[in-house]
């Protein structure tokens, strides 16, 4: 069990005026919200305003901080003094703000949300390759062959792009090779393209790879 302490503040002219703090005891920092939260309706049943905003819970342990798997709406991370939150936001480094949204009733919000990031479509640099703004390199496969009577198509064709262990242009045709990758799209449209060569990719590899160099 750890110690936590819970700060009371009412509501006044639109601003936060303190009125008292009280310990309590809770295994997590999440129960020790949750228990904050029954405290305060059990007491007040919601007249001073919604729970988020007259309590504040401390975090003594440093249970709240950032991280890859960091869960904005988890409860663990709700009711937070403004110091933890200027942490967290640094821990950040850009990919958490601020949550302004307006708050529905019986649905505490967040103090934070993620950043809305473009989504990276990458461009084909080779051949059915596709290099990502971080090196990543896919590899495009087909996967369900287009079907055509006469003028009417009656599927569409499908691909999957396939991720590629080397970000590395010069070894991407050596691991496509490996691995078989360019023979999937014959075994699927019974037809040899061009375009699947290796050697056509090899060669285009090597030159892309002395252009960089240049550059």
């Amino acid at each position: 069990m750890h110690e936590y302490h819970i700060e009371f503040f009412q509501i006044k002219d639109g601003k936060r005026v303190f009125r008292a703090r009280f310990p309590i005891n809770a295994p997590d920092r999440a129960r020790a919200v949750h228990k904050a939260q029954l405290w305060y309706w059990a007491r007040f049943r919601g007249r001073l305003g919604p729970a988020h905003e007259v309590l504040e819970v401390d975090d003594p342990c440093g249970e709240v901080r950032y991280g890859p798997h960091f869960d904005c709406s988890a409860k663990v991370n709700r009711m937070l003094p403004h110091s933890v939150i200027t942490r967290v936001l640094a821990q950040a480094n850009g990919e958490l703000v601020l949550n302004t949204a307006p708050w529905k009733k019986h649905h505490a919000p967040s103090p934070f949300r993620r950043r809305k990031r473009r989504r990276d479509f990458g461009k084909f640099v080779l051949p059915n390759v596709r290099q990502m703004g971080n090196g990543v390199l896919y590899y495009r496969v087909l996967i369900t062959p287009q079907k055509v009577v006469g003028n009417r198509r009656y599927r569409k064709r499908k691909y999957k792009d396939v991720r590629l262990v080397t970000r590395s242009l010069r070894e991407a045709a050596l691991e496509i090779e490996a691995r078989g990758l360019h023979l999937l799209h014959q075994q699927k449209s019974k037809r040899v393209v061009r375009s699947r060569s290796l050697t056509l990719l090899r060669k285009r590899s090597e030159r892309f790879a002395d252009t960089q160099q240049a550059a």
